[in-house]
């Protein structure tokens, strides 16, 4: 217990200090509602599972109803009133039709528990859509090992925990390794194959 406090209270001062996306955060983002747009569900209600300071929680909110829970949702509630933001130990009601998870599973310590959260709060055929860094290209950058806990998967690894609760629909890779818009336009045709991105992103569906 006094472990999650510690990162609460790092969670709640690094949200404060950091209010907004980065470009690189938004760029990531636009993968994740590609993804969202293709699944065609009409009237969605939609949770961001790990919102820190709820910016992206906006975001889903101009294409359906959108919730939010953090560690520390203290700063997210303080930057969009307008919004709901739960903590970890009072989860909101479901069902939702799409749970969104971004760069939030390697820093979970049961990563297995929290896929099952993620499924619990899903009505049955909704979609998880998740992201987190790719171990192949993250463990060699020492600017992606900052947080208290850094425990990031290769593609078998992560398939292997999403597969407990969902069928996996897509798996791939995204950023063309640490490059600008130009080798970025390269990863669309190859990089997904190759694991070279810096970051994963799976939609996967509840059994």
């Amino acid at each position: 217990m006094e472990g999650q406090e510690d990162e609460k209270k790092y969670y709640a001062d690094r949200w404060l200090k950091e209010p907004k996306a980065n470009l690189w955060a938004m760029s990531r983002a636009a993968q994740v509602l590609t993804e969202l747009q293709l699944l065609e569900i009409k009237s969605l209600r939609m949770l961001d599972f790990g919102c820190g300071t709820g910016w992206f929680t906006s975001i889903l909110s101009q294409f359906g109803d959108a919730v939010g829970v953090d560690l520390a949702p203290e700063p997210a509630r303080k930057f969009h009133p307008e919004l709901t933001f739960h903590g970890v130990d009072d989860l909101p009601a479901g069902p939702f039709d799409v749970v969104i998870s971004q760069e939030v599973l390697e820093h979970v310590p049961d990563q297995r528990s929290y896929v099952a959260a993620a499924s619990q709060l899903l009505r049955p055929g909704g979609y998880l859509i998740l992201t987190t860094p790719n171990a192949k290209v993250s463990l060699r950058n020492p600017q992606f090992l900052v947080q208290p806990k850094e425990m990031h998967l290769t593609r078998e690894q992560l398939r292997d925990v999403l597969a407990s609760e969902f069928e996996v629909v897509k798996l791939y890779s995204f950023f063309f390794g640490y490059a600008g818009w130009r080798p970025y336009r390269l990863q669309l045709r190859f990089g997904r194959y190759l694991d070279a991105g810096l970051h994963f992103i799976a939609v996967c569906k509840k059994r």
